[in-house]
């Protein structure tokens, strides 16, 4: 039901990324405490893939995931998602075509100030107790 994405995660996933993104990623997560399974990971754009066909693909893979919460990490992952939300600031939501779209610090910021992961928890575990199906702290 939680879709997580930021611009680098295609390289993160292709295996050439910045390991220091995909531990604040998971740490992030682990602190949620969420179910096994809520998570899910679609990258904005891959590598190779131009940036005219991307936000397309990602609504297809939106589309055949169908998350509940999308996690955009970093503001410049609004524009690129393809989806006409409007999100500016951090620690901001929005629901569009029945999808919470929800927007945390990006993750250079994230890896360069630690201290920003325990609201980015707070925030996003607020958030998901009102949704049917995500309960953050392993309850339920």
């Amino acid at each position: 039901p939680v879709l997580w994405t930021y611009p680098d995660l295609g390289v993160d996933l292709g295996g050439k990324g910045d390991p220091e993104r995909s531990a604040r990623l998971r740490g992030l997560i682990g602190a949620l405490r969420l179910p096994k399974g809520t998570s899910c990971f679609w990258p904005l754009r891959l590598p190779d893939e131009s940036p005219e066909e991307a936000p397309g693909q990602f609504l297809a893979g939106l589309g055949r995931l169908r998350p509940r919460a999308v996690i955009l990490l970093g503001d410049e992952s609004v524009p690129m998602c393809g989806a006409p939300v409007t999100l500016t600031t951090p620690f901001t939501q929005v629901i569009h075509a029945g999808r919470l779209f929800l927007l945390l610090p990006g993750m250079a910021q994230l890896v360069a100030e630690p201290g920003l992961c325990a609201p980015c928890v707070e925030f996003l575990a607020g958030q998901f107790s009102g949704l049917p199906g995500i309960v953050p702290g392993g309850r339920g």
